[in-house]
């Protein structure tokens, strides 16, 4: 609250700063975090020959709504884009027109905790999956993809 007053007070009422503002200091706090903390805890998500794991700080952010939907958007990217490291995963563009890596760092700076793309991969051929849960609480932490041939 205090933080939204102060935006409001440097934007001189005016909503729109005042919101723009409070979106460019959560970003400079969730770098910081960025550099202070890891982000060993959040879910595994696959579909289609891509496997996805979504990093936070805690297991609780592992049963936000939202969360889980960016991971969800983010492995359905991921599997468009055949992202098969880190990198290509976090510059998969998301069906709102951003990277992966913008709306990853855009939830953060919401949550407050650090996010991050921990692991990707993609195989091209026919793949089983297996996710394991932690806790019965918890979306999957776990994830192994292999590719085969044959039946």
């Amino acid at each position: 609250m205090m933080d939204c007053k102060r935006a409001l007070c440097e934007a001189e009422g005016d909503f729109d700063k005042a919101v723009e503002i409070l979106r460019v200091s959560g970003q400079a706090k969730a770098t910081k975090r960025g550099a202070e903390r890891s982000a060993t805890n959040g879910l595994v998500a696959s579909v289609d020959g891509a496997l996805l794991q979504l990093g936070a700080e805690t297991d609780f952010v592992a049963k936000n709504p939202a969360f889980q939907a960016l991971a969800a958007d983010a492995v359905q990217a991921v599997a468009a884009s055949r992202a098969e490291s880190i990198e290509a995963a976090n510059a998969a563009v998301l069906p709102s027109g951003q990277t992966v890596q913008e709306a990853v760092d855009e939830l953060a700076a919401k949550i407050g905790e650090k996010l991050e793309v921990s692991a990707a991969a993609y195989f091209d051929g026919q793949t089983a999956v297996y996710l394991h849960r932690r806790a019965s609480d918890l979306p999957p932490q776990v994830g192994v993809l292999v590719e085969y041939e044959g039946s």
